[in-house]
């Protein structure tokens, strides 16, 4: 007769299935209400579960002399400043040492030595190739270009 019953009402319930409907959630397809009460075992899960939320539920009263004494010691706590440890004030001191050694043991820069060039050329000689340069009419760096054409007697270039 059972077997009978569980086809018409529909599958078993899951204990997650149970808890998730003692939660007010929808029940999954093909999980009927009506289940609960008709099939034995589901019926003892159901009311294992029910009874499980029942003790969660009347667990063990405060009184509100101890929530009193809990509230009175965070409120002096909060009031009372935090006092840093003493070794926080030689913290800028060591940075301070430590730096000072980092610097002492680099060691020094070298020197830049500048070579400069040796004039040898006189003025005279400086003028007469700027006096020359100035003469002519194309740049010294298109002469190799200018090899490459082949000029005929008529003044065209090939």
């Amino acid at each position: 007769m059972t077997e009978r019953m569980n086809n018409q009402t529909g599958r078993h319930w899951s204990r997650d299935e149970m808890v998730s409907h003692l939660y007010g959630l929808d029940a999954a397809e093909g999980l009927n209400a009506s289940h609960l009460d008709s099939c034995e075992s589901c019926h003892s899960g159901w009311l294992a579960v029910q009874q499980r939320r029942r003790e969660s539920l009347s667990g063990m009263t405060v009184s509100g002399d101890l929530l009193r004494r809990q509230r009175k010691a965070i409120f002096a706590r909060i009031d009372r400043p935090r006092r840093p440890s003493p070794l926080w004030g030689l913290a800028p001191a060591a940075v301070t040492a430590l730096l000072l050694v980092g610097v002492s043991f680099q060691p020094p820069k070298p020197a830049v030595y500048t070579q400069t060039a040796a004039i040898t050329a006189s003025d005279r000689e400086l003028f007469n190739e700027l006096s020359e340069l100035m003469r002519e009419d194309t740049p010294r760096a298109a002469a190799p270009i200018r090899a490459l054409f082949v000029e005929q007697m008529d003044g065209e270039a090939q």
